[in-house]
């Protein structure tokens, strides 16, 4: 009913009444009470005390053999991982990830292993974004090695590969194999998605990658209006190369007029991706004139200036304004960390390798 304030009372009159209770169905009671407190506080935007009463938890009952005990101890250090994450505190978070796994990593039951795959899959991403992509891809390993039919770890997995480490070929086996575990249409569309994008962008085969690409389109859900039109962009369909370039630029453009807030979230790292292949291919600056004839300087300031930073290097970003130049820098980054990565020689599809 929404009314978080009083639902916190009915929570502590539990603890109130039973928190010294000895019966396991009235521990267990106690600690789901607890939980539940924990994440009404944070959707309060309370963080700091729902943190506290995780704690408060693992304290009463971190020692408890119990299954439903544990299960609301691992539970209870999974929110707390994600909080301290959502207030920038990283390496605490990754910390209550370990303390996840180093508690219930070796557990049999079910609803505990579900939960220290998840510690791993948020760990793997919170190392990814810190830079961190062995840690990263060793917590996805174990993540899929506990749960083999959970999709998200191999998604994960494929992306940190394709996109941090420069392995399309890694990247793509892991899609695939994500693909052969997922039943959901969503999941499906997605996976398919990047293996377009593995092999359309990194020399890989095109008759196949056209056909990801129509699976994903064809999916009907999963993939957005943004998202949609950044897949037809890709250089698969069989055009001669002056032919390709125009196409790539105006899908490109209407996935950033279509005002889908998700290209800004969900689908920067296919943006990226698309502009890293335009300018590693010598087309950065027919882009930028095709952009200047767009009006982009005006209108999409960001993205322009974050194109401009790839073709003439990133001090071009100290001349412009610092309200252009943070999110100008976020896009660049990732334009800028993959042209590194694929800077170093091609990929040899057939023998699953980098040449150099």
């Amino acid at each position: 009913l929404g009314r978080s304030e009083q639902a916190i009372e009915v929570y502590d009159d539990v603890v109130a009444r039973f928190g010294d209770a000895v019966e396991p169905a009235l521990r267990a009671q106690v600690a789901g009470a607890l939980v539940n407190k924990g994440f009404r506080l944070g959707e309060l935007g309370r963080s700091e005390q729902e943190i506290e009463v995780y704690d408060d938890v693992v304290a009463r009952f971190g020692d408890a053999a119990e299954p439903a005990l544990r299960a609301q101890v691992a539970r209870a250090l999974v929110n707390k991982g994600i909080t301290c994450g959502q207030l920038g505190r990283s390496e605490q978070e990754i910390e209550v990830y370990d303390d996840v796994v180093a508690r219930f990593g070796d557990a049999a039951e079910p609803a505990l292993r579900e939960r220290v795959a998840g510690a791993l899959v948020n760990k793997g991403i919170t190392c990814g974004q810190l830079g961190r992509s062995l840690e990263a891809e060793a917590a996805y390993r174990r993540a899929i090695a506990l749960d083999p039919q959970r999709v998200q770890p191999w998604n994960d997995l494929g992306n940190l590969l394709l996109d941090d480490t420069g392995d399309p070929v890694g990247a793509f086996a892991a899609y695939e194999e994500g693909l052969a575990t997922a039943s959901e249409g969503a999941a499906q569309a997605i996976l398919h998605a990047n293996c377009a994008y593995a092999l359309a962008l990194h020399g890989g085969d095109a008759a196949l990658a056209r056909e990801h690409l129509q699976r994903a389109l064809a999916a009907g859900t999963g993939i957005s209006a943004a998202g949609r039109l950044l897949l037809e962009a890709l250089p698969c369909w069989g055009d001669p190369p002056d032919a390709s370039w125009p196409r790539i630029f105006e899908q490109i453009g209407k996935a950033v007029v279509s005002g889908d807030p998700a290209l800004w979230s969900d689908y920067l790292g296919d943006l990226q991706r698309l502009l890293c292949y335009v300018v590693a291919h010598g087309e950065g600056a027919s882009l930028r004139r095709w952009m200047d004839e767009a009006q982009y300087p005006m209108r999409y300031a960001p993205l322009y200036h974050a194109i401009v930073a790839a073709i003439d290097g990133e001090d071009h970003l100290l001349r412009i304004n610092p309200e252009t130049r943070q999110p100008a820098a976020r896009i660049y980054e990732g334009i800028a960390r993959r042209s590194r990565l694929y800077a170093r020689g091609g990929i040899n599809w057939r023998a699953g390798h980098r040449t150099t």
